[in-house]
């Protein structure tokens, strides 16, 4: 069986298995939420956040009509987390050049990590195809789209991205 075919395979599962258990419990939710907006006061946390959920129903339960879709944003925040984390740490960045190259090497090195690849292979790779003299601009790919045989650009087990502790032997230019 091809990736392809499991992948909708696996959608179609997850989609009926939504519409048989999730359905239900967000039907009930729906009327509760209905029933209760009615007599929360309106600028109260709690009147706000029924508004919010009636208001947003649709996008809510979007995960019912599209097995593709994930039920929630966990994976989003984990992948974000390090702006949080790092906010204080970035502190010492002086210039909004200093900051648009910080934030293009983290989108860099979050993208690789984000595809389980080698990181410093990675950027080896993406400097190198940027900084070679060509009269065609580089070619753009995803990381998923790169050839792993390439200059040593490996995909590595999820959790065991390598990310060494060298200074790296470039500086990415800003315009």
């Amino acid at each position: 069986m091809d990736d392809v075919t499991a992948f909708e395979r696996f959608t179609e599962i997850r989609l009926r298995l939504r519409q048989q258990q999730a359905r239900p419990v967000l039907a009930e939710l729906f009327w509760w939420v209905h029933r209760r907006v009615k007599v929360e006061l309106p600028r109260s946390p709690i009147g706000t956040a029924l508004q919010y959920l009636r208001n947003n129903w649709r996008a809510f339960t979007r995960f019912l009509h599209d097995g593709r879709l994930e039920m929630d944003t966990n994976f989003l925040e984990r992948a974000m987390r390090h702006v949080a984390v790092g906010r204080k740490n970035w502190m010492h960045v002086a210039s909004p050049r200093g900051g648009k190259t910080m934030a293009i090497l983290t989108s860099l090195i979050y993208s690789a990590k984000l595809h389980h690849l080698d990181i410093f292979a990675y950027l080896r790779d993406v400097v190198t195809r940027i900084a070679a003299p060509s009269h065609q601009p580089p070619r753009r790919a995803p990381p998923t789209q790169l050839d792993p045989t390439h200059d040593g650009l490996k995909v590595t087990r999820p959790g065991l991205t390598r990310s060494p502790n060298v200074n790296l032997p470039f500086a990415v230019r800003v315009r």
